[in-house]
């Protein structure tokens, strides 16, 4: 079950990316959103959104996978390491600027998910629920 885990979690990242940079890719393509038939005919026929849709609907199967799977808190927080990965593909491929308070975001998130971890894999420990079990 933790292969299995690890590998709908990478999946969620990849699909959680591809879907954020597949939307910077149609707003740069499309530009601003109009209703006139141009636009929509344009918005259409922009393969991105059909990238869209398709990395969306793998992010969705991916997390309800990994929460069926894996304790909420813990897949909750580590679903959210995709805005990291977003930043930093985004820094380096779009060429971005990241400032000192995003910077300590990232790595609060990261701290964050590597504490909701640590808690989680203590508990599950089977002397850790024994001592617990002590003690009521």
């Amino acid at each position: 079950m933790r292969a299995t885990a690890i590998l709908n979690f990478a999946a969620l990242l990849g699909f959680t990316v591809l879907g954020q940079f597949s939307f910077k890719i149609a707003a740069d393509r499309l530009g601003v959103a109009s209703l006139d038939t141009a636009w929509i005919r344009a918005f259409l026929h922009e393969p991105s959104v059909a990238l869209i849709l398709f990395a969306n609907l793998g992010a969705l199967v991916s997390y309800l996978t990994l929460v069926k799977n894996v304790a909420i808190g813990p897949a909750f927080a580590a679903a959210h390491l995709s805005i990291v990965v977003v930043v930093v593909v985004s820094v380096a491929y779009f060429h971005e600027t990241l400032n000192w308070v995003q910077a300590l975001g990232c790595v609060a998130i990261f701290v964050g998910v590597g504490i909701l971890g640590h808690t989680e894999f203590s508990a599950a420990r089977p002397e850790t629920i024994r001592h617990r079990a002590k003690n009521i």
